[in-house]
């Protein structure tokens, strides 16, 4: 449970927590891997994006609460 909350709540400089759980569309981590959140996207280039498809199952996964299980 404590590893789950540092997780969660952790804050990335003044943009707020990178996951909040139950809230995919709202977590910084979703924004940044979209290429929509504050600075630059994830993983920054010359990596490719990660597909849609990748991107929709950490945004259910963190909409189910973000659990470590």
């Amino acid at each position: 449970r404590q590893r789950q909350m540092c997780i969660r709540d952790r804050g990335t400089s003044n943009n707020g927590p990178a996951i909040i759980a139950n809230n995919g569309s709202g977590s910084l981590i979703v924004k940044k891997l979209q290429g929509v959140g504050p600075g630059s996207r994830m993983p920054p280039e010359p990596a490719s994006k990660l597909s849609d498809s990748k991107i929709e199952t950490i945004k259910i996964w963190i909409d189910q609460g973000a659990k470590n299980n």
